[in-house]
């Protein structure tokens, strides 16, 4: 396929994924867009050492995912998408950041925790965003 064509059927494939009958794509859009706008500030408000406390979060795109019976591989395809950019953003954090911490007899710079935290920031937030659009359509958020 073309990369035209690639590009048209991803967003046929959302604008599919946005028509389907579940009980996440019956909830009325103004709520959907609330509740991720919150997600997203809460997942963002995290310190940048707090990896472990973010865990739980992954709930909430599991839920989208398996209520709203949409697949994983596309919104995958999409936030790898973005992940190279954040990369290159994320990956100064260990140079700019060489304090240095013990983890399980290991020592690390804490930079690299920054960039871990980062990078989830970004798989949770970028997910979550992707699902609003894959269960409401970008008519209806509009």
């Amino acid at each position: 396929m073309s990369k035209v064509s690639d590009s048209l059927y991803s967003l046929r494939l959302f604008d599919d994924l946005s028509r389907k009958k579940t009980f996440i794509h019956d909830i009325h859009p103004l709520s959907k867009l609330l509740t991720t706008v919150v997600y997203l500030i809460i997942v963002v408000s995290f310190g940048k050492y707090e990896i472990s406390r973010l865990v739980p979060f992954i709930i909430y795109p599991i839920l989208l995912f398996s209520l709203g019976d949409i697949p994983i591989r596309p919104v995958l395809n999409r936030v790898l998408f973005v992940f190279p950019f954040i990369f290159f953003i994320g990956i100064f954090s260990p140079i700019l950041d060489k304090q240095m911490v013990v983890f399980y007899g290991i020592s690390f710079s804490k930079g690299w925790f920054a960039f871990l935290s980062i990078m989830f920031k970004c798989l949770l937030t970028v997910t979550a965003a992707l699902l609003l659009i894959a269960t409401t359509g970008m008519d209806k958020l509009s």
